[in-house]
């Protein structure tokens, strides 16, 4: 057994929300707080005996450049369940970039 066959894919994506909204610009640089929604659903090595289910709420803030419009820096944290029994596990993730 490997780990991607436990992975969804962007191809079982069954919900992909992202909203932004601008909170401020200040000194040409305007904070973005991010919200949104992913499901996915897929049947391990593609067997409906075997369903896997997915979902998280993303939650984050994005730093761009007010006049570029350049990306600066992003976090985003996500929160969610793993359903591949009849137990669902919590799962969580974060992901920091900041431009160099």
């Amino acid at each position: 057994m490997t780990d991607a066959i436990f992975t969804p894919q962007p191809k079982d994506a069954t919900k992909t929300e992202l909203n932004a909204k601008v909170e401020s610009v200040t000194n040409g640089r305007a904070l973005i707080r991010l919200s949104g929604q992913l499901e996915s659903q897929h049947n391990r090595d593609g067997d409906p005996k075997f369903p896997i289910r997915a979902d998280a709420a993303i939650e984050g803030l994005a730093i761009c450049d007010a006049k570029t419009k350049e990306l600066k820096a992003l976090l985003l944290v996500t929160k969610g369940s793993y359903h591949r029994s009849t137990a669902p596990q919590a799962t969580a993730g974060v992901v920091e970039w900041q431009a160099k």
